[in-house]
């Protein structure tokens, strides 16, 4: 089908007549089929023409691909062609419109020349029903078989054996895994924490104040974890007396009054203690540490063997 153009008013030379045709390759086609549409322009050389192009109207068709022609002359004219491949996914009848093209001539004046509007009949797939539109396509059926159910019960018993045995090497990790490392004796945390504020920036820049809060802190958890004293909360007298009445602490009430008085005449009183008299404290805890050191088996005492008794005559 051949849509012939037809010249508005602007062309400047009547000599100079611009045409166009639009054609088709077939006017009836199914719905999604490509179809192909020739536009085809013929003008005076020293004319300018605007070829169409994807931007053109085609109504219910789209572009699928655009192809042009080179342009041709004789005797005078040019010819120029542009393919269309477009499709719809409609069904009916349509129509594309007339397309339009500008041209300007060698004066510069301009115009503009339409093609003639083409009819296209598209059909459904179906044979036996015209225009019949494309139905969705169905959704997907699962077939359950045997061989779908021996994957089920299989899969079941896997994830059943699976979680058995990661249970079983939970419990097992828990009965095998190493013991937690046995508490330190409290004579030998309160030595490690003597040993770590001795080398200390406190004592470096003799700061007094943070030194004798935490070796009053050291001492007296010392007295609560090794001889039950509760001294974290007791007032200094009352630590002195709880000791004075201990049976293994009396003889060394002396040396932990030394300490909790010094410590406290920092604290509260803002005595400003020097570097000799914090490193004197530290060694009297240090000493209080030592003494109440319980002594290695290999250096205790054997205990007496008692006596045989008398046999009796």
């Amino acid at each position: 089908m051949v849509g012939l153009a037809s010249v508005l008013p602007g062309s400047a030379f009547s000599e100079g007549i611009v045409s166009a045709t639009a054609e088709v390759d077939r006017s009836l086609i199914k719905i999604g089929d490509q179809l192909r549409l020739s536009v085809v322009v013929e003008y005076p050389e020293g004319y300018e023409v605007d070829a169409p192009g994807t931007r053109v109207d085609l109504g219910q068709f789209g572009i699928l691909d655009v192809e042009t022609r080179p342009a041709k002359k004789a005797k005078g004219r040019v010819t120029e062609g542009v393919d269309f491949d477009i499709s719809t996914y409609f069904t009916g009848r349509f129509v594309i419109p007339p397309i339009r093209i500008g041209y300007r001539d060698p004066a510069g004046a301009t115009g503009e020349v339409t093609t003639e509007s083409i009819e296209i009949t598209v059909e459904g797939v179906g044979a036996d029903e015209e225009g019949a539109d494309i139905r969705d396509v169905a959704p997907p059926v699962v077939v359950v078989g045997p061989r779908t159910r021996e994957v089920v019960v299989y899969g079941s018993i896997a994830v059943v054996l699976l979680a058995t045995l990661v249970y079983w090497l939970w419990r097992r990790g828990r009965v095998f895994a190493s013991p937690p490392a046995a508490p330190l004796d409290p004579w030998v945390r309160a030595r490690q924490r003597l040993d770590a504020l001795a080398a200390s920036e406190i004592v470096r820049q003799g700061l007094c104040r943070p030194f004798a809060t935490e070796l009053s802190e050291i001492v007296r958890d010392y007295l609560l974890e090794r001889f039950a004293v509760p001294a974290p909360n007791m007032a200094t007298y009352e630590i002195l007396e709880a000791c004075r009445s201990h049976p293994q602490l009396g003889e060394h009430a002396g040396r932990i009054d030394a300490i909790q008085r010094g410590c406290d005449l920092v604290k509260f009183a803002k005595y400003e203690a020097r570097g000799e008299e914090m490193r004197g404290v530290l060694e009297h805890a240090y000493g209080l540490v030592a003494a109440t050191t319980p002594a290695p088996p290999s250096e205790r005492a054997p205990e007496p063997e008692p006596e045989p008794a008398e046999v009796g005559a």
